[in-house]
C-alpha cells in the first residue's frame, strides 16, 4: 500500500502521460515547457529570498521566511516532476513530493496565524515617512533651539564657564573671555581656591549656590567685583559631571552705590531712603542734626514715625508723578515733622539692584522762609512806592499836558497878530532898504512857523485828553476821511494811495483819532517822497490776536538805527531839506499807544519805508 514510499522511483504500473488520452504535439509541449518554466520561477524565488533573509538578520518573523522558501522549492519540485511524467511515469514520486508540500504548506499557515496580528501593527511605508519628515523636523527645530541656545550663551552679558568636576574649562563664551581673558582656567585667585573648592562640593551634591561675590582679576591686572552662581551640570542618567559657573561684573553697581551713598551723606538736607516696606535702610549726618537721632537708630525705623503727615501713605505703591504731588500738597511749615521747625518735604523714586526705594529729602526752611517774608515785605512796599510814583507821575503829565495846552492857545493870538502885522508892514516895504526888508521877511516867516509849532503842538496835547470813548471803528472809513483832508495835498503832489483790494477791518477805537494817524502817515510818505511821485500803500495783517495796519511807501527812507527817534516829539531827521515841526509822529504814536497798540517803522534808505501799527483784537478797556 505505501510502496510510493519505499519505491518512489518505481514507475511500473503507469504508463507516460504522453500514452494517456489523446495529446497533441503543442498541448504536450505546452503543458512541458509551461512546468519546467514555473519551476524554474519557484526555484529562482527563494534563492532570493535566502539571499534577502541572509542580508537583513534584524527582519521579524525569520522562520516564517524559510518556510516560505520551502513551500515555494516543493511547490516547484511538483510542477518538474509533472514535466518529467510525460516520458518518464514517477507517480509513486509525485506522490510524495506533493505529500511534503502539503505538509510544508500546512506548516506555514500555522506559523502565519500568530505572526499576522503581529504584523497588522506594521507601520505603512507612508506612515514610517510621515514618521521620518516629523522626526527630521523636530531634529532641526532641536538644532535650532540649540543653535540660539549657544548664541544666546555666546552673546550674554554675563561671564558663562562650564568645567568639569576637576575643574577644566569646557566652554568659555565671549563676555567671560572678555572679564578673565583667554585662559579662563585662571581666573581663580590662589588665595580664593580653598573657597571655591568648597563651592564645588556644594554643586557636587547637587546644590545650587547663588550670589556669592568675589573677587577676580582681569589680565591686566585690574580687580573686578563679580556675583558668581554655580549649578550642577548634569548627564543624561541624571549624573552631576560638571558645574555651569555664572559671573555677573559688580564693580560699576558697586561704584555706583558707594556714589550714591557719598551723594546722600554729602546732601545739605536730611535724606532717608525708604524700601517697599517703609522702613528707612540709608540716612545721612544731616538727617541726625535734623531729627537729633544717631544714624544707627534712625536705620530699620519708619519713615511716618519721623513725618507724621506721612502716616498711612504707602510710599511703595506710588509712581514719580503721583510722590511729586504728594510733595508739592505737603509744601512747608510746621506740622510737617515731629520737631518744632518749619521743613519741606522732596519725594524721589529709586531703584537700586531691581529693588524699588523712595529717597525722602527733609530741609529746615525757618531760614529761607525768614528770607521769604522779608522779601515778600520789601516787594509790598516797592509796589506801594511804585504805585505812589506812578500817580504823581501821571498827575505830572496832566499838568504837563494842561500847561502845553494853554500855552499853545494862549501863544496863538498873540502869534497871529505878530504875523498879521508884519505882513502889513512887508506889503508897504518900499520905504526900507534891502537889509531892513530881509529882516522883516524873516521876522514874518518865524511868525508863520511858530503858528505852525504851536498848531501841531495844540493837535498833540489833545490826543491824550480825557478817556477814550472806544467803539467800532473802521479802518476803511478813517482812511477814506484822511484822504478827503488830503485830497488838494495829494492832486499837487501827483501822489498815488492804493489800498488792499479786501474790505480793512474794524478795530476799537476812537475814529477821529485813527483818522488823524492815517493822515499824518500819508502826510509823512508825501513830504519824504523825494524826486519820483509818491506811491503809497495801506494793507492790513490779521492773526487770531491782532490786527496789523501797514502803511509803505517808496521815499527817500531813514537809518534803520534811527528808528525809535523818529516818533520823538520835536525830532527830525532831515531839517534841513524838508519843512516841519516833528510833531506828526509823535502824535501817531499817542494815538497807538491810546489804542493799546504799538508803532513802529522799518525803512532802507533810499528805498522807502514801511510803517506798522498793532491793534490788540481785545479792548482791555480804557
Amino acid at each position: 500500500m505505501f510502496d510510493f514510499v519505499t519505491r518512489p522511483f518505481d514507475p511500473s504500473g503507469f504508463p507516460a502521460r504522453w500514452s494517456c488520452g489523446t495529446w497533441t504535439e503543442a498541448h504536450g509541449w505546452t503543458y512541458v515547457l509551461s512546468d519546467v518554466a514555473i519551476f524554474g520561477a519557484y526555484l529562482a524565488i527563494p534563492v532570493l529570498i535566502v539571499l534577502f533573509l541572509r542580508g537583513r538578520k534584524d527582519l521579524p518573523f525569520p522562520k516564517v521566511g524559510w518556510l516560505f522558501v520551502g513551500f515555494i522549492l516543493f511547490c516547484g519540485a511538483t510542477h518538474l516532476i509533472d514535466a518529467i511524467i510525460f516520458w518518464n511515469p514517477i507517480y509513486r514520486l509525485a506522490a510524495v513530493m506533493r505529500f511534503l508540500t502539503a505538509v510544508v504548506s500546512w506548516a506555514t499557515v500555522f506559523a502565519l496565524i500568530p505572526t499576522i496580528p503581529a504584523a497588522m501593527t506594521f507601520r505603512s511605508p507612508a506612515d514610517l515617512q510621515r514618521e521620518v519628515e516629523a522626526r527630521t523636523k523636530e531634529l532641526s527645530e532641536e538644532r535650532e533651539e540649540n543653535a540660539r541656545l549657544a548664541q544666546m550663551v555666546r552673546s550674554a552679558a554675563d561671564a558663562i564657564v562650564a568645567t568639569d568636576l576637576d575643574g577644566r574649562v569646557l566652554h568659555a563664551n565671549t563676555a567671560a573671555r572678555l572679564l578673565y581673558g583667554h585662559d579662563v582656567a585662571r581666573r581663580i585667585r590662589s588665595e580664593d581656591l580653598g573657597d571655591y573648592d568648597r563651592l564645588l562640593r556644594m554643586v557636587c551634591r547637587g546644590e545650587r549656590v547663588s550670589d556669592v561675590e568675589v573677587l577676580r582679576q582681569t589680565p591686566a591686572g585690574e580687580l573686578r567685583v563679580v556675583s558668581l552662581t554655580l549649578s550642577p551640570l548634569y548627564a543624561s542618567n541624571g549624573e552631576v559631571v560638571g558645574v555651569t559657573e555664572i559671573g555677573r561684573d559688580l564693580t560699576e553697581r558697586r561704584q555706583s552705590e558707594r556714589l550714591f551713598q557719598a551723594t546722600v551723606e554729602a546732601a545739605p538736607s536730611a535724606m532717608l531712603l525708604v524700601n517697599e516696606q517703609g522702613r528707612v535702610v540709608l540716612t545721612n549726618g544731616r538727617a541726625t542734626e535734623v531729627f537729633g537721632v544717631e544714624q544707627e537708630q534712625l536705620v530699620g525705623g519708619t519713615l511716618e514715625g519721623l513725618l507724621p503727615a506721612l502716616k498711612d501713605v504707602q510710599l511703595g505703591e506710588l509712581s514719580q508723578s503721583e510722590l511729586s504731588s504728594l510733595a508739592q500738597s505737603l509744601k512747608s511749615g510746621k506740622g510737617l515733622s515731629r520737631l518744632d521747625i518749619p521743613v519741606q518735604v522732596g519725594l524721589t523714586a529709586v531703584t537700586q539692584n531691581k529693588q524699588q526705594y523712595v529717597l525722602a529729602a527733609v530741609s529746615d526752611v525757618t531760614e529761607r522762609e525768614a528770607h521769604a517774608q522779608a522779601l515778600l515785605e520789601a516787594h509790598e512796599s516797592l509796589e506801594r512806592k511804585v504805585a505812589e510814583r506812578t500817580l504823581a507821575l501821571k498827575q505830572s503829565n496832566q499838568d504837563l499836558e494842561q500847561f502845553a495846552y494853554v500855552v499853545s492857545h494862549d501863544l496863538a493870538e498873540p502869534l497871529r497878530m505878530v504875523a498879521s502885522f508884519t505882513e502889513l508892514l512887508l506889503e508897504q516895504a518900499e520905504q526900507l532898504d534891502e537889509d531892513g526888508r530881509t529882516f522883516l521877511s524873516f521876522a514874518h516867516d518865524g511868525a508863520k512857523r511858530m503858528q505852525v509849532l504851536l498848531a501841531d503842538l495844540l493837535r498833540y496835547s489833545r490826543v491824550g485828553r480825557g478817556p477814550l470813548e472806544a467803539v467800532t471803528a473802521s479802518l476803511d472809513r478813517a482812511l477814506d476821511m484822511a484822504l478827503e483832508n488830503l485830497m488838494l495835498r495829494v492832486e499837487e503832489s501827483g501822489a498815488q494811495v492804493t489800498r488792499s483790494p479786501d474790505p480793512l477791518p474794524s478795530v476799537q477805537g476812537d475814529l477821529v483819532q485813527l483818522t488823524q494817524l492815517l493822515q499824518n502817515l500819508i502826510s509823512n510818505a508825501i513830504k519824504f517822497s523825494g524826486d519820483s511821485p509818491p506811491r503809497v500803500h495801506v494793507s492790513v495783517i490779521e492773526d487770531k490776536h491782532a490786527l496789523t495796519l501797514n502803511v509803505m511807501d517808496q521815499g527817500v527812507g531813514f537809518d534803520p538805527g534811527q528808528g525809535e527817534r523818529i516818533f520823538e516829539i520835536f525830532q527830525r531827521l532831515h531839517r534841513e531839506q524838508i519843512p516841519g515841526t516833528g510833531v506828526g509822529l509823535a502824535i501817531c504814536r499817542r494815538i497807538a499807544e491810546r489804542h493799546q497798540g504799538q508803532i513802529s517803522a522799518q525803512s532802507i534808505p533810499g528805498s522807502g519805508t514801511t510803517f506798522e501799527v498793532i491793534f490788540p483784537k481785545i479792548w482791555r478797556g480804557a
